[in-house]
């Protein structure tokens, strides 16, 4: 997975990312400079690419143009259906959960990038997994059964490290995650009801678009602010001019450095247009959907952080992603010290 990663990361930090991506890797070889030497790099990185498609499943994430739309109305297009082979009825169950995560479930705060997002998307990743690998339920029992056996599956693959140990004060943004994550699976969003039985992909198909919502929060939310340009610092406090050049500002920060008039207009403004914004430092919303596509398309059971997490454009860093992965008994020799130091506070 590391030199998979490292291949498209090496390539990524030639193209001009803008908001919307080619569905296609032959764009990507379209961007960069028409030199020999260069098309000769670009091309043995897609056969490189290509030549492990066996090992790792996946044939063209950005087949299925998938997006992460960060503002609540449009999370129902969390996947815009482009190519490939996943069943337009699936999409559709992957573009309902990543609606209904703020619509009917905001209190999941592990969904929304609160707390250690690696071992929230850990479980949820395990979750869906082993929801894939239950027998079709025939019933209300049956399904009950399954979800259980799944979730069960999923503790046992994180069980005993330091972050599902962690209670903060009794209110462990993952063990809420695990306590709730039953009604994920069996709302209906669509009709208000708890479902009596979905086929296992259904199920699959549901948690891998809250984890998909939760990839496009993180990006939206956790990741740091670098410079305060395209602000309008008289919106703001002062203080943020001084403490964003200090690294410790994340995006979801600027609703607490928001304002001298914290009305709901003026946090809406800085919801709408900053924090949530897609076209606001386009490189967090870029990575978001390369991540997600990553994350939706690979069809190895193993939970890869690197390939779901990891950012791709050099401007882009998490904050506490090496200290997450740490905790969550990950192995971060995935990434080298001066990977960590650009991608993670």
């Amino acid at each position: 997975m590391k030199f998979k990663k490292f291949l498209c990361l090496t390539l990524a930090t030639t193209i001009a990312f803008t908001a919307t991506l080619s569905s296609s890797v032959s764009i990507f070889a379209e961007d960069i400079q028409e030199t020999e030497e260069s098309q000769s790099f670009a091309s043995s990185i897609f056969e490189e690419i290509l030549s492990k498609s066996e090992e790792s499943n996946i044939e063209n994430p950005n087949d299925y143009g998938i997006s992460p739309m960060w503002l609540r109305k449009y999370h129902q297009d969390i996947i815009d259906y482009n190519v490939g082979d996943l069943p337009e009825y699936h999409i559709r169950i992957l573009k309902a959960t990543g609606d209904w995560a703020d619509r009917w479930f905001s209190d999941i705060k592990a969904l929304h990038g609160i707390g250690n997002y690696v071992i929230n998307l850990e479980f949820l990743w395990y979750f869906a997994v082993y929801l894939g690998k239950q027998n079709d339920p025939k019933n209300a029992t049956q399904m009950n059964n399954a979800i259980n056996a799944a979730k069960n599956s999923a503790i046992e693959k994180i069980k005993g490290t330091t972050a599902y140990k962690n209670k903060n004060n009794g209110e462990n943004k993952l063990q809420y995650l695990i306590t709730n994550c039953a009604e994920l699976v069996k709302y209906d969003g669509w009709n208000g009801v708890n479902n009596t039985k979905l086929t296992a992909t259904e199920m699959k198909m549901r948690i891998l678009g809250y984890a998909s919502h939760l990839i496009g929060d993180v990006y939206a939310h956790r990741t740091m602010l670098t410079s305060t340009s395209g602000l309008t610092l008289s919106y703001f406090k002062s203080s943020l001019k001084t403490d964003v050049p200090k690294g410790i500002v994340q995006f979801i920060d600027l609703n607490r450095y928001y304002l001298l008039n914290p009305s709901k207009e003026m946090k809406d403004f800085v919801n709408e247009t900053c924090i949530d914004c897609p076209n606001f430092r386009p490189n967090r919303y870029d990575d978001a959907m390369l991540n997600i596509s990553s994350m939706v398309t690979e069809k190895s059971s193993a939970f890869d952080y690197y390939w779901f997490l990891c950012p791709w454009s050099n401007d882009v860093k998490l904050n506490s992603f090496k200290k997450y992965v740490t905790n969550s008994g990950l192995d971060t020799s995935e990434l080298t010290a001066s990977q960590w130091a650009k991608y993670s506070t």
